[in-house]
């Protein structure tokens, strides 16, 4: 989703890697020039287990929905639905912990 924001607002990338999670991506940053956008939800941990800095970017972008799909048959299915409550319950733990991620967005 970043990368066509990015595109449609014609600022030019180089990538160098890329990673099946962003939860990988500042690990890989630490003691490099690189630069990689992520969650804003996600920053408060990061920022307790890597050792980089978190800048607010240089343009706005846009919010990310993220949604639960699943196949309606395991609508009913015990596991499925405790499965999908626990994903539930955690997201809106994660909002209520730390939603701007830190008050300092230049600190770590």
């Amino acid at each position: 989703m970043v990368d066509m924001y990015l595109a449609r607002a014609k600022v030019p990338r180089r990538i160098e890697f890329t990673v099946e999670s962003f939860l990988l991506a500042p690990f890989l940053l630490q003691g490099t020039d690189l630069v990689a956008v992520v969650p804003e939800r996600a920053a408060g941990h990061l920022r307790r287990t890597a050792d980089v800095r978190f800048l607010e970017p240089p343009l706005p972008l846009p919010s990310i929905t993220e949604m639960l799909w699943w196949n309606p048959r395991h609508t009913m299915d015990p596991a499925h639905a405790w499965l999908r409550g626990r994903i539930g319950e955690i997201a809106a733990e994660l909002d209520q912990a730390d939603p701007a991620g830190s008050a300092d967005p230049s600190a770590g």
